[in-house]
């Protein structure tokens, strides 16, 4: 699936009704598959339309959480005003980076959507589309989700589930069943990525020894190792060497108000 050159898209839009009418039905088969693929990759150059599209997520993400998509790839949020800018970034619209950033980081209330939409459909979009160019044949790519327990890196790879299960295309992607602790996606471009799931460890244990195409840090206010010492610098330290050019390493959480 690959986008159509610009050039033939405005010779397309230039037939007549006439000329589409003339075209054979293998014809009409050929284009309408074109356009079709045409349509599936354009929906997955930008995080806010993976999370849109019906071909993906086909999520209906609130302004602030489109405004969060956008403004983590460089992109000027469309959906909030510059009051809101400032309440939440901090600055006015047209002071945010305009370029992707590397390292994204939300803090939000429970139940505001910061894991369902945000983080897992990230996980799925980084697994879908970040290059991977130096990964060797059957070498296994990993999105990683980190929580401070497995039961709840575990909720968030069953949106990610969720999500490959309604979309036609990721479903279509699917190698074998997701199991308890990961899911893996053969790309277009035949590469190979698990999204998996691993509980913050001591040491960044959790974030070690994979190529990863994103880190995603699920309410990482709370890690903390089986000793009870914080240790999210090193699940950062651990992980954030690992990612590969075009990833991001993703931080979300509720806050730490003890």
């Amino acid at each position: 699936m690959h986008a159509l050159p610009t050039s033939l898209l405005a010779r397309l839009a230039k037939l007549t009704p006439a000329q589409l009418a003339r075209l054979t039905p293998t014809e009409r088969a050929d284009l309408g598959a074109a356009l079709r693929g045409h349509e599936i990759a354009v929906a997955a150059q930008s995080f806010r339309s993976f999370l849109e599209s019906p071909h993906y997520c086909g999520l209906s993400p609130s302004p602030m959480v489109a405004a969060i998509a956008d403004a983590s790839e460089g992109r000027r949020p469309t959906t909030i005003d510059d009051a809101t800018a400032e309440r939440y970034f901090g600055c006015a619209l047209d002071e945010l980076p305009r370029f992707p950033r590397r390292c994204v980081a939300v803090q939000a209330g429970g139940r505001g959507g910061k894991t369902s939409r945000l983080l897992a459909p990230k996980a799925l979009h980084a697994a879908w589309t970040v290059p991977l160019p130096t990964l060797e044949p059957k070498e296994h790519a990993v999105a990683l989700i980190v929580s401070s327990e497995l039961v709840f890196a575990r909720q968030a790879l069953s949106f990610c589930a969720g999500y490959v299960e309604k979309s036609p295309v990721l479903r279509a992607a699917l190698v074998g069943d997701p199991g308890a602790d990961s899911l893996t996606l053969r790309r277009p471009d035949g590469k190979l990525v698990d999204v998996r799931v691993r509980a913050a460890g001591a040491r960044g244990k959790g974030g070690r020894a994979f190529t990863l195409v994103g880190a995603f840090l699920d309410e990482a206010c709370f890690f903390f190792d089986e000793s009870g010492v914080v240790n999210d610098r090193e699940i950062v330290r651990a992980c954030s060497p690992r990612i590969v050019p075009g990833g991001q390493l993703w931080m979300v959480s509720t806050p730490w108000i003890e």
